[in-house]
């Protein structure tokens, strides 16, 4: 997700076609252009990809065009954080998909929560 989107619709900015899906991994001030980015895009991305790693879907996989992605972040819909997850993991990836990013877990907090799942 580090390419850069391309034009704003009012709503949204729209993903440029050469990103193939990234957006689906970025944060929502991504989206908007008043949007402060700041190291926390990365956690919602890292979220992301962590649903992924453990065997969840992709982000929003259930909506086909991206600018329905758009809608969905835009009504402050987080990605799916699969109930089958561990409940050492769940509030982990909630906290990443917090649509406040001063409210957004902190790294520290993820590498915790992944530390607690291997044994000592």
């Amino acid at each position: 997700d580090f390419g850069k989107t391309q034009a704003w619709d009012g709503d949204c900015i729209l993903a440029d076609q050469d990103l193939q899906g990234s957006p689906r991994y970025s944060a929502p001030e991504c989206f908007h252009p008043n949007g402060r980015t700041t190291e926390k895009v990365d956690i919602w991305s890292l979220g992301c990809c962590l649903v992924e790693v453990l065997g969840g879907p992709l982000p929003y996989e259930e909506v086909p065009l991206m600018q329905k992605v758009c809608e969905l972040i835009n009504r402050r819909v987080s990605p799916l954080v699969p109930p089958w997850f561990t409940p050492q993991v769940q509030p982990m990836l909630r906290g990443c998909f917090d649509f406040e990013p001063d409210r957004r877990i902190e790294i520290s907090e993820v590498q915790l929560a992944l530390k607690r799942l291997t044994p000592e």
